[in-house]
């Protein structure tokens, strides 16, 4: 990637958030292809190997039709940001890529450079690993009964543990869902500005209450994490048609659940860059707003 950088360290100071602008970049690249050419620097670089050549929207869409499918996560990379000099920053993007059905998928990883608001050039590097996938590509889990994934999946096994679902537990959920939910915040490490449109949020709201409302259903005593994985996955398919931000803050609500049951190890759903870190002894990284496993955000306005 050496000769990528050099390339590139003409681009002008690097973006205030960078990462949020990949993001952007890689939602619009579907819904407003033109809009998604605006970010590009007009002398965009794309690299694979020693092989090189201009970055345009068309380029990564043929990506994208090959199979590779973004795992929804785009985290600067703080090491090879620091290489940039401060002339621009580094963000890493997790992809997975399944040449057909029945064949074993790849992870690849596309690091974005990104300057004064627009991306200077990308990346592509593939695992040397192949992921055995059953699930046509989804990033979920299909509960107890599903088969076991390759030990090299970037996605985690799904927990075995069981917790109490305990009256105190319960109340927490219940504030959890009475809370005027997907409000701007500028929690670490990506922030957020709000639902895409007007009409997303009725949808990110009722998304997280169902799953929460399934969670309540159940009666207090023993619930286990392969019953609770499997709960979220009418949540996660209904969040597909959305914008990435917004799929990014609801999965933290799904996880804030997690950890409000007392869940420690993964819930099998996600594989999480390194722009996320995991607390140690956990599977998944901290919700929005928390400082510790112990130490959960302040409630936000409760909706009555």
């Amino acid at each position: 990637m050496t000769w990528l950088v050099a390339a590139l360290l003409g681009v002008a100071a690097r973006a205030g958030d960078p990462a949020a602008l990949v993001t952007r970049f890689l939602d619009l690249m579907d819904r407003d292809p033109v809009a998604a050419a605006a970010l590009l620097d007009p002398e965009a670089m794309m690299g694979v190997g020693d092989i090189g050549g201009p970055l345009t929207v068309e380029t990564l869409a043929v990506i994208r039709s090959a199979g590779c499918v973004h795992q929804g996560r785009s985290a600067v990379d703080e090491e090879l940001t620091a290489s940039l000099d401060g002339e621009a920053a580094a963000v890493v993007t997790d992809w997975l890529c399944s040449p057909g059905e029945g064949q074993p998928a790849r992870p690849l990883t596309i690091s974005f450079i990104v300057g004064e608001q627009r991306i200077a050039g990308a990346y592509l590097e593939f695992a040397d690993v192949e992921v055995s996938r059953t699930d046509n590509n989804e990033s979920v889990a299909d509960g107890p009964a599903r088969e076991e994934r390759d030990a090299s999946t970037p996605f985690p096994q799904v927990s075995d543990e069981v917790v109490q679902l305990t009256p105190a537990t319960r109340a927490r959920l219940e504030a959890l869902r009475a809370e005027a939910k997907f409000a701007p915040h500028d929690f670490p490490p990506l922030g957020y500005v709000g639902p895409d449109t007007p009409e997303d949020a009725p949808v990110l709201n009722a998304t997280v209450n169902d799953f929460i409302d399934s969670v309540l259903a159940e009666a207090d005593g023993p619930i286990s994490a392969h019953s609770v994985s499997a709960k979220m996955q009418p949540s996660l398919d209904r969040l597909d048609p959305l914008a990435t931000e917004d799929r990014e803050r609801a999965a933290g609500y799904l996880i804030e659940v997690w950890y409000i049951l007392g869940f420690e190890e993964p819930t099998g759903h996600f594989a999480h860059g390194s722009g996320y870190p995991v607390p140690e002894g956990y599977g998944e990284p901290l919700p929005p707003g928390w400082t510790a496993p112990d130490r959960p955000r302040l409630p936000a306005t409760q909706v009555r």
